[in-house]
């Protein structure tokens, strides 16, 4: 009984570890490793992105409290608007490539 219990178990790891060589699950092990590090870096960016336009504004507001003058409105809703649509025109790209990916499966 227990013997018969071992050959099925030796059985099924034998098929567990063809499986884990073979080369649709290594196709997508590294496919899914790549959509994961292409996510981090997306995040990196977005974050960097962000960051920069706090800097901006902050920068806008000392200048001006040293000027004594009041914050240039204007000037900061264009640039947030400009990053904004970089920000899109990213996001937008990365969807289009998402799509693309989609199609190849």
């Amino acid at each position: 009984m227990n013997y018969k219990i071992y050959e099925r178990l030796k059985e099924e790891s034998r098929d567990i570890s063809l499986l884990m060589n073979s080369k649709e699950y290594l196709d997508l092990k590294k496919k899914f490793n790549l959509r994961y590090l292409e996510i981090k870096a997306n995040i990196k960016l977005i974050k960097e992105i962000q960051t920069h336009s706090h800097y901006f504004i902050s920068n806008s507001s000392l200048v001006a409290k040293q000027q004594k003058k009041s914050i240039n409105v204007d000037e900061i809703d264009k640039s947030i608007n400009k990053m904004n649509r970089e920000i899109n025109k990213f996001n937008k790209n990365n969807r289009y490539k998402n799509r693309y990916r989609e199609r190849e499966r």
